[in-house]
């Protein structure tokens, strides 16, 4: 018997039981039906699945952010890992478009991890402050120095928004400064202490680091540290 011939007898028996056609029907409706439910539901896992992770990474940017860097450290110490944290930070700002509002974001969050680095025992790459050598956290209160003069110079707009951040910005990352010179010359690291001090005084010049500005440090100080300012 050919396809014909099953054909035509199959159409004999659904017209003597038109029953088995709505069954048939049904059959193939739910078939339809639940294959089509298990793509929707697979797609709409796959879209779950990416929002978690998106939602979850714009967490870490709208909180943790503002307090640490949350990448992990490749093995290198804290006295190479950080300082570079903060060259690429200076780095992207210098090379930044400003009128790029997806890079000025990042730049004011990298600001704010530094910020909390130095000032709030933030971490960068699960490092602290105080586990920076002396000589290294005088790098890294320089390069942040720099930081504020690159950023009122390319972003003067934004510095003004938030001027007294940036202000305590400056005041603070100079007062970390000289409280490390003070640390390091009354250990009577004699070599250090000099370069130190000498290094300061050209800093003066270059961030515009004032007597008025001294007054402010003086303040937040627990140490003298207008002699470094007088000597410089």
């Amino acid at each position: 018997m050919d396809y014909k011939e099953y054909y035509n007898k199959f159409k004999d028996i659904l017209k003597k039981y038109p029953r088995l056609l709505m069954i048939f029907g049904i059959l193939i409706g739910v078939s339809i039906t639940s294959f089509l439910g298990s793509i929707f539901i697979k797609s709409n896992n796959i879209s779950n699945d990416h929002s978690i992770t998106d939602n979850s990474y714009e967490i870490i940017e709208d909180n943790d952010m503002y307090i640490n860097d949350t990448t992990v450290n490749d093995g290198t110490s804290a006295d190479e890992y950080v300082p570079n944290y903060f060259i690429e930070t200076e780095q992207l700002i210098e090379d930044a478009d400003k009128n790029d509002e997806k890079i000025v974001d990042k730049i004011k969050k990298k600001i704010d991890i530094l910020s909390a680095f130095l000032f709030d025992n933030g971490t960068i790459g699960g490092y602290t402050y105080d586990e920076l050598s002396d000589d290294i956290k005088l790098k890294v209160n320089k390069i942040m120095l720099s930081i504020d003069k690159k950023i009122d110079e390319k972003f003067p707009d934004y510095k003004n928004e938030i001027k007294s951040t940036f202000n305590k910005i400056k005041i603070s990352a100079t007062t970390k400064y000289l409280e490390t010179v003070d640390k390091i010359c009354s250990d009577d690291r004699k070599y250090l202490c000099e370069e130190a001090k000498k290094d300061f005084n050209k800093m003066k010049d270059t961030f515009k680091i004032s007597l008025s500005l001294m007054k402010d440090i003086i303040i937040e100080s627990k140490n003298n540290l207008i002699e470094y300012f007088e000597e410089s």
